[in-house]
């Protein structure tokens, strides 16, 4: 659903290419790629482990120390959203896949601490999540179902995946609305949000055990924003969330006129 998301107008256009695409390109395109991006400006080097950091610096410096490039513009073109869309595929497949998506929060928004709550709530890891118990747990009518919020430096997306019988889809439709309408329509309560913080917060302080996610969390935070909070700075950003937040980011992204559905449906 990539081409649908992102305004290609060729539905299914992979980001990875096609066969004709990748034949297209030889060893002289990839150094030419590598010289242009693969450059110190452009990387972090992030270690999670006992290994002794004057060494891996020795090494860095080594092999990254005297690389010189003249730099160049990457020449990304902004995301625009383009209005409601809405697609139906047949596959020869024996479930609907349903995918509803909407632009989103890019990495540096304020607002963007919000969303991820709001996408822990709906559709998140945690099997208290509303859409798997009030549409999965209660109806029985998804395989499986979540949300998903991904941020990018310049535009975001969340979407919602449901697996379903195709005799279920337009309730489960009107589920899921009824769950996005929920935040929209009034505040969460107080109860419901503090009890959401502190999941959420949980979550983060799990994973702080695997050594390659705080690894890459370094890393990504480093890349992105030029620093490192803290865990505490993470947690303190969370707690200052408020229910008028939420109820305005759901407003602004759960918007019917910027969706996009993507149906994979049994051929007939």
């Amino acid at each position: 659903y990539d081409s649908l998301f992102f305004g290609n107008h060729t539905l299914g256009r992979s980001i990875l290419g096609s066969e004709k695409s990748l034949a297209s390109f030889g060893s002289k395109d990839l150094r030419a790629f590598r010289n242009r991006i693969l450059h110190p400006e452009h990387l972090v080097f992030a270690s999670a482990g006992p290994v002794q950091p004057d060494v891996l610096k020795n090494l860095l410096e080594n092999y990254f120390g005297e690389h010189t490039v003249v730099r160049q513009s990457l020449g990304r073109r902004r995301f625009k959203p383009e209005g409601a869309k809405s697609r139906t595929v047949q596959k020869d497949i024996h479930q609907v896949h349903y995918v509803l998506g909407f632009p989103a929060y890019d990495y540096p928004s304020q607002k963007r601490p919000a969303l991820t709550l709001i996408n822990n709530i709906l559709g998140g890891p945690g099997l208290n999540n509303r859409l798997s118990l009030n549409i999965r747990e209660k109806y029985g009518f998804a395989y499986h179902i979540d949300s998903t919020y991904a941020p990018f430096t310049d535009t975001g997306i969340f979407s919602i995946y449901l697996g379903t019988d195709k005799k279920y889809l337009p309730k489960s439709q009107q589920l899921i609305w009824k769950e996005l309408n929920a935040f929209r329509d009034k505040p969460i309560s107080d109860k419901a949000l503090r009890e959401a913080k502190q999941q959420l917060c949980g979550q983060i302080a799990i994973s702080q055990d695997s050594g390659s996610a705080t690894m890459f969390n370094l890393g990504k935070s480093l890349l992105l924003f030029d620093r490192i909070d803290t865990i505490e700075e993470v947690y303190s950003r969370i707690q200052r969330i408020s229910a008028k937040e939420l109820q305005e980011v759901s407003n602004e992204i759960f918007d019917a006129r910027l969706m996009t559905e993507l149906v994979y449906e049994p051929q007939s």
